[in-house]
């Protein structure tokens, strides 16, 4: 996942980031009320995982100021084009998890469906009080 979507997850969009460094940045924003923020993150490494967002401080400025940081900082980076490709993502993610809950075997203790386990080498019953394996 991408460090725009983080900000999306978040509820965050009209991102325009001020500055960045190798430990984070500054954007300004709107939250889900469209209030215009200033955000300071910082960015932690998670092993095995992409580097994960933390609001360091976030203060509320007016739209007038968040209005010029679009000039100067070159616009914001969450355009159409950038949730339209998050939403083709999600929806292969969906297909995908879709295809594979038709195609699940059936549990051989209680005869329910089986998830695939996260290292993708076996399966394992979907019931949770169930501990059957394949």
């Amino acid at each position: 996942m991408g460090q725009i979507d983080q900000y999306l997850d978040l509820g965050y969009t009209g991102i325009v980031r001020m500055t960045q460094s190798d430990s984070g940045e500054t954007v300004v924003c709107r939250d889900r009320r469209k209030q215009c923020m200033r955000l300071i993150v910082s960015w932690t490494d998670v092993p095995g995982q992409d580097q994960r967002l933390k609001i360091e401080r976030m203060e509320i400025i007016s739209e007038s100021r968040y209005q010029k940081a679009i000039v100067e900082y070159g616009g914001i980076l969450d355009t159409e084009a950038v949730h339209q490709a998050r939403n083709r993502r999600r929806m292969a993610s969906i297909a995908a998890q879709h295809r594979q809950t038709q195609s699940a075997p059936a549990c051989p203790k209680c005869g329910q469906r089986m998830d695939l386990a996260p290292t993708r080498d076996r399966w394992l019953c979907a019931t949770p009080s169930c501990n059957g394996r394949k």
